[in-house]
């Protein structure tokens, strides 16, 4: 039986290899000489580019604005992005909060930053009331905090990263984790987020910190989705681009 896509799919990926080849390879070495807000224009503008040709989330229903591929059909599509999928992170940035979906985030960032050589900075945002002062000493959150930050320097030494803790203050979470990715010229932030359900999915595909971190974000993010059951979900990544 032979394993050639239909023709719908074979187009699709025809297409994504001709764009592989004329406008992403010839950019592969830059993420590593340049920041990525140095980037950031020429990628908005390759992103667009891709919206254009119609290849843009293949694996998102029409209605969404995807292709609406099948997850077999979808399946095929890494094969044509090739040696692309192997950039560089040398600075990575994980918010850190108690609870499994972070825990899976900082697995991931592990994984990526072992393969990669690269440094990991572990977030913990105190979020501080807007009726109190942000210098407001709230010793159960930093306790807190710190023995999350510690658990996470534990867990990098266990695969050879090298993971710093970053603990800040300030109103709004999502609004720090975009001021730490743009403080250490990051390439890449992880963040947790549990799977929701699809009633959830009405209100938001991600909870409102992660929604907001996409929007804003100066570099690539990356989503480590963990399911409450471990057994039957797995841990999933979903790459997104950061200021599309």
């Amino acid at each position: 039986m032979s394993e050639r896509a239909s023709p719908p799919i074979e187009d699709i990926l025809d297409r994504m290899r001709a764009f592989m080849d004329s406008d992403v390879y010839p950019l592969e070495a830059a993420p590593n000489r340049k920041a990525f807000f140095q980037m950031l224009p020429t990628l908005q503008e390759k992103r667009r580019k891709v919206k254009e040709l119609g290849l843009w989330t293949p694996q998102v229903p029409v209605e969404w604005g995807g292709l609406g591929l099948s997850l077999a059909e979808t399946a095929k599509a890494p094969p044509a992005f090739g040696a692309a999928l192997a950039l560089e992170y040398r600075r990575i940035v994980v918010p850190i909060v108690p609870g499994r979906p972070s825990d899976d985030a900082l697995d991931l960032a592990c994984r990526l930053a072992a393969e990669r050589r690269a440094r990991i900075v572990a977030l913990s945002v105190i979020e501080v009331p807007l009726g109190l002062p942000l210098d407001t000493e709230l010793p159960a959150e930093e306790l807190l905090a710190n023995d999350e930050l510690d658990e996470a320097i534990a867990v990098g030494d266990t695969y050879g990263v090298k993971v710093v803790g970053r603990l800040v203050r300030g109103r709004n979470a999502s609004t720090e984790i975009v001021r730490e990715a743009e403080r250490q010229v990051a390439e890449l932030i992880v963040l947790g987020s549990p799977r929701k359900s699809l009633v959830e999915r009405r209100r938001g595909v991600f909870g409102t910190t992660v929604d907001r971190v996409l929007r804003k974000a100066p570099c690539r993010v990356m989503i480590a989705a963990s399911g409450s059951d471990a057994a039957l979900r797995p841990v999933g990544a979903l790459a997104l681009g950061g200021s599309a």
